[in-house]
């Protein structure tokens, strides 16, 4: 991470605490990080984008060395303790739900990708893309409650109520490997 970024990050963090994220502007962002304005724009495409690349270097450094073939709950168990480390935060990003460009929208692609990337594109039909998306966007509206309601609930409790939402087919793709090792 360039010293630019980190001090992107820095400012954005205290700023969307302070003030929630849809009062955040790019402008504001840049001057008080003291970072010409194209710099950011260099680097993201909007205030959330960098929220949800914020996410992703979290949560990538959360899953590094899981295997998500066989760990498939191990990585989704840190992927939900990065949001719950940094409540506050999320609950601010989480707030704005489905924005032209929204973290909840940025977080349902992301989950699809991963998700049609494990099962691999020979078994992808398009039944079975539309229940990777439909569970998609279910998990991340449970992540997206859990976290706007302080996290009250257990990870362990996140993590069941996606494995029930989860049709019978995706089970098998998903989890089957896992409970085999």
């Amino acid at each position: 991470m360039t010293a630019t970024e980190r001090k992107l990050i820095d400012t954005f963090k205290a700023l969307v605490a302070q003030k929630g994220i849809e009062a955040v502007s790019v402008a504001e962002l840049t001057s008080l990080a003291g970072i010409p304005r194209q710099n950011f724009y260099k680097l993201y495409t909007d205030k959330f984008d960098l929220a949800f690349q914020i996410f992703q270097q979290d949560a990538g450094e959360a899953i590094e060395g899981i295997d998500l073939k066989t760990g498939f709950a191990d990585a989704s168990r840190a992927s939900l303790e990065v949001l719950k480390r940094d409540l506050s935060f999320y609950q601010q990003v989480f707030r704005d739900h489905y924005g032209q460009n929204s973290f909840a929208r940025q977080h349902v692609a992301f989950n699809i990708r991963t998700y049609s990337r494990l099962i691999g594109r020979t078994r992808m039909t398009p039944e079975l893309r539309r229940l990777v998306e439909m569970w998609s966007v279910g998990t991340e509206y449970l992540a997206r409650r859990w976290v706007l309601e302080g996290a009250s609930k257990s990870v362990d409790w996140v993590l069941e109520m996606s494995r029930r939402a989860m049709s019978l087919e995706l089970r098998e793709l998903l989890l089957s490997e896992e409970s085999n090792a």
